[in-house]
């Protein structure tokens, strides 16, 4: 794979949504693609998507360790929020700090 094909993603720092602080976190600028977590992703087993066509990732109690959020920077431009459906409530994040720098 040529690595001009390849997105510049920012790491940043930890970001708290939804009351749980994910502390592994990266932000694909070419797709608009946040892709955050809560320790190594790879400790997911199970991935739901939201009715806004996102993703969650679960770890083996169920708990909620990962979200990939699609259009990021835009929504949260356009709407001054990004709404997250979870099957347990809905979530609003309306700062990111600077992980969409």
């Amino acid at each position: 794979m040529d690595s001009h094909s390849i997105s510049p993603r920012v790491a940043s720092k930890t970001v708290k949504i939804g009351g749980i602080v994910f502390d592994n976190n990266l932000y694909d600028a070419k797709g608009d693609v946040l892709y955050v977590n809560v320790g190594d992703p790879g400790d997911a087993v199970d991935w739901i998507g939201t009715a806004e066509g996102d993703g969650t990732c679960h770890g083996p109690d169920g708990s909620l360790i990962g979200l990939t959020i699609l259009n990021a920077k835009l929504r949260l431009e356009q709407d001054g929020k990004i709404e997250l459906t979870l099957p347990e409530h809905t979530v609003s994040v309306t700062d990111l700090g600077d992980l969409l720098v």
